[in-house]
């Protein structure tokens, strides 16, 4: 019993290295293709999305500090547009994770078979 335990979390362990290798190494792969396709322009675009990315952090942290009541999306959606906002991100937030969960399923799927 103790040996099939040992197999069981060996699988495990390969399984989750695989899946984060698959899901960062389509990213890392994703931008030689795009700087290729898109040339100057096209890492002048990766950059200001970097930078945009940049300050959306940033913002949000300046939101999250304001107040210590603020904990997650929902909350800054209430504290912002009231109880309409904090419905409406809480929609396209669960909806964005229950739509993902197929991807995590498949993309693993894909790399070890």
């Amino acid at each position: 019993m103790a040996s099939l335990l040992k197999i069981w979390r060996g699988l495990l362990s390969s399984w989750k290295r695989r899946s984060i290798n698959a899901l960062c190494g389509a990213g890392i792969l994703s931008i030689p293709y795009a700087v290729r396709e898109g040339g100057w322009f096209g890492i002048g675009i990766l950059l200001i999305f970097a930078v945009f990315s940049f300050y959306t952090g940033l913002l949000l942290r300046y939101c999250l500090d304001s107040d210590p009541e603020l904990e997650t999306y929902p909350d800054i959606g209430q504290a912002a547009f009231g109880t309409t906002g904090r419905i409406a991100i809480s929609i396209i937030l669960y909806s964005e994770l229950y739509v993902s969960i197929p991807l995590l399923c498949i993309i693993p799927c894909q790399v070890t078979f």
